[in-house]
């Protein structure tokens, strides 16, 4: 057996067996230091881990959540762990209690809402409609979680990028899906109140090409254009134009073509 693999189970074990937040925190960072994906792991002891480490974050152990949101993110994303629909919820609806603690206003509160965010986005990743439910607290308006997280008025460029690529995954649908579920099912009213919010943010792109062409922001906020396009039958009629006059003013430098295409 790979000595790596070794070396992570004996780690879990640990942590299946850490009976307080302060015993778990070393063991959750050490099994974030292992380079994942790795071959051999069970899904089955995956699942038990994510879940033990689920019971014991709660509000007072900030750094705990924080660990553990990085660490659901990385299984997610990168070790590619399924969770049956019950472990999906559950976690998904801690992400959010995690992310409800925060506050774009208090710097202290920043780490963990990145963590929380990534965490979000990874288990939105190919279809964010699996998290419809969560809809109306994350993206409802005015009020979504993430919809102060995303304004321009927030001044931590890294939590508005987070939460942009969260935005990204809650409107993303699997490929399969994407043009058959234009007709075949209406968007979600959460989604369609994201328009406004993602135009809000291209108007402010950096303030030279080469800046907008690298930015992870801008490009996120273009993706889920599309995406939402996409998944939407109509553009209103007061929102067509403004939306085409602010595509129209990148895609002369090769920009934004995939979103307006999709119009």
């Amino acid at each position: 057996m790979d000595s790596a693999v070794q070396r992570w189970r004996a780690a879990s074990r640990q942590a299946l067996s850490a009976v307080s937040a302060a015993e778990l925190q070393p063991l959750v960072d050490k099994l974030l230091s292992f380079h994942y994906p790795m071959r051999g792991l069970a899904a089955q002891e995956l699942l038990s881990l994510l879940n033990k480490c689920a019971v014991m974050c709660t509000p007072e152990h900030r750094s705990l959540c924080q660990s553990f949101a990085h660490l659901l993110a990385t299984l997610v994303h990168r070790q590619e762990v399924s969770l049956p629909r019950d472990a999906f919820e559950r976690l998904l609806s801690l992400q959010v209690r995690f992310l409800s603690l925060c506050s774009p206003s208090r710097e202290a509160d920043q780490d963990l809402a990145q963590a929380s965010m990534r965490a979000l986005a990874a288990l939105a990743y190919g279809d964010g409609s699996r998290c419809a439910k969560f809809y109306d607290q994350l993206i409802g308006m005015p009020d979504g979680l993430l919809v102060a997280f995303v304004s321009p008025a927030n001044p931590c460029a890294s939590t508005r990028r987070a939460a942009m690529h969260c935005i990204e995954g809650l409107c993303t649908l699997p490929e399969r899906k994407d043009r058959s579920a234009k007709s075949a099912a209406p968007v979600p009213s959460g989604l369609s109140a994201l328009l406004p919010i993602l135009m809000e943010n291209l108007r402010v792109p950096p303030p030279s090409l080469e800046e907008t062409r690298s930015d992870q922001h801008f490009e996120a906020t273009l993706k889920a254009l599309r995406q939402l396009v996409i998944r939407q039958t109509t553009v209103g009629d007061a929102d067509l134009p403004p939306l085409l006059a602010l595509l129209k003013t990148f895609m002369f430098h090769g920009l934004a073509a995939p979103a307006a295409h999709s119009l």
